[in-house]
């Protein structure tokens, strides 16, 4: 069940067709609901229940029930309020097409400024492995020199 909106002005307007004309009543689904809950619960008195059953908004517009409540106005086309959105003109449409560019090569350029940086620390760290390497290398080799040597 749709929930009913409030426009700007603080009127209650039916999200279907942007009526602001209601009548509240109870739904015939809530009072059976609510009297047949009463009968099994508290007998013949529960089905007094039925009364106490939410009331509904209906619509005098479109005639859809509707809930109490509900978020701020939002008018379709041909609904009361509603206001066409500005088309934008040529000279925008080109700007905003060359800010979008302007924004990709800008994206393009960072991701491959970072790529870059990358592959080199890469490129550095394996040098200096290599480096270490060889120096672990050429001490094994003089360690090994030396106890053959001694």
């Amino acid at each position: 069940m749709k929930e009913t909106q409030v426009d700007q002005d603080g009127r209650v307007r039916c999200p279907v067709c942007g009526g602001a004309d209601f009548s509240d009543k109870r739904t015939g689904k809530a009072k059976l609901g609510a009297a047949g809950l009463g009968v099994l619960t508290l007998g013949v008195g529960g089905a007094l229940a039925a009364a106490a059953a939410p009331k509904r908004l209906k619509c005098r517009g479109c005639g859809e029930n509707l809930k109490r409540g509900g978020g701020p106005y939002k008018p379709r086309k041909g609904m009361p309020g509603y206001v066409e959105p500005a088309k934008p003109s040529g000279a925008d449409k080109l700007a905003a097409s060359r800010a979008k560019l302007e924004a990709s090569r800008a994206g393009r350029d960072r991701a491959k400024a970072e790529r870059e940086a990358r592959r080199a620390s890469r490129g550095a760290h394996e040098v200096d492995e290599k480096l270490a390497r060889q120096r672990l290398m050429a001490e094994r080799e003089a360690a090994r020199k030396n106890q053959t040597g001694s």
